[in-house]
């Protein structure tokens, strides 16, 4: 005689409804963190009437080729007045010139309360420039590192595109990384943004 007990055919089944439950509570918390993180996110994106954009810690969108970059300044070592450092470049993250040709975009650094941008350096013309100016090519192709390189250069403050370089300033591709990096060539360029003075960026 077979024997048939309902509670112990229950009991084999209750695991499988618990880990059931249990993926449908972590799943469940997955997607209302993902919904806060969203939230606050949303919260830290701010466009402005001259077509600004920030975003949180370091992420812009350059609006005119609809892409996100990450924008991290670097520093020299504290040998100004005070024991200072001051702004030397800029790591530009995420940047697709593909997607961005014939698009010219300006990165500016703010002190919190100015209207008005931080001089970074004094340029080749001896002109203070509260800019960086990055100009993507407009018809090129771009597929190895060496065109990635190619299709970035710069624009001074009086308006001149200078190619990647022109020794006071200049643009380059890491490979390793795929980030561009700005910087300046101290001396001779001289720069001006002190680290502590720096609260904001932009891109436009």
């Amino acid at each position: 005689m077979i024997e048939y007990n309902e509670d112990d055919e229950y009991a084999e089944e209750a695991p499988e409804q618990k880990r059931g439950r249990s993926a449908k509570l972590i799943f469940g918390g997955s997607l209302m963190l993902v919904a806060a993180i969203a939230t606050t996110v949303a919260a830290n994106i701010t466009i402005n009437s001259n077509k600004k954009a920030e975003f949180g810690q370091g992420l812009f969108r350059i609006s005119a080729c609809d892409q996100w970059v990450g924008i991290a300044p670097t520093y020299t070592a504290a040998t100004y007045p005070s024991g200072t450092s001051r702004v030397n470049g800029l790591k530009i993250m995420g940047l697709d010139a593909a997607n961005c040709k014939g698009v010219n975009f300006k990165i500016q650094l703010w002190k919190t309360g100015s209207a008005t941008a931080l001089d970074l350096f004094v340029d080749s013309n001896g002109s203070n420039s509260n800019r960086v100016m990055l100009s993507v090519c407009k018809v090129c192709t771009i597929s190895t590192n060496q065109q990635r390189l190619d299709a970035v250069s710069l624009i001074n403050s009086a308006g001149q595109n200078i190619g990647y370089d022109d020794g006071w300033e200049y643009v380059d591709f890491d490979a390793t990384t795929g980030d561009y990096r700005w910087f300046l060539q101290i001396p001779p360029s001289t720069p001006l943004a002190t680290n502590s003075a720096v609260n904001r960026t932009t891109v436009e």
